[in-house]
């Protein structure tokens, strides 16, 4: 996959400069530089990932294991919310709460706790950085 996104950058660069006479050495030069870039910022992620993840007190990453448990958060929000006596701006947090638990419990759905939250900011009209 990588070599087909090498080559894919080196056509790319020959139809942006067709008047520069660069020879196919130079081009796969570039080509493999940028290649070796993209793993970089590919490795750069994996690890911002991970740092992430070990930031995460244990105590959360154990409730977000627990389905059960955040289904039962669920059933609570959702009674909580049909007694109507909530602040409308709390009604839509707690509105997005719920959804986001029912996604993030469906077993047939398996989505992560980040795509989840991703889904139910996209319904929202919210980009991904808003969830």
């Amino acid at each position: 996959m990588m070599m087909a996104t090498m080559m894919a950058i080196t056509a790319t660069m020959a139809a942006m400069n067709p008047s520069q006479n660069i020879s196919k050495d130079e081009t796969r030069k570039e080509a493999h530089t940028m290649g070796e870039h993209l793993e970089d910022l590919e490795h750069e992620a994996v690890l911002a990932h991970q740092n992430m993840l070990q930031s995460i007190p244990r105590f959360a990453l154990h409730i977000l294991c627990d389905h059960s448990k955040l289904q039962e958060a669920s059933a609570e929000l959702t009674k909580e919310l049909k007694k109507g006596d909530l602040d409308v701006l709390v009604c839509v947090c707690v509105t997005a709460m719920i959804g986001l638990l029912n996604i993030y419990t469906d077993q047939n759905l398996k989505y992560s706790w980040k795509r989840a939250s991703e889904v139910v900011a996209k319904t929202q009209g919210s980009g991904t950085n808003h969830a």
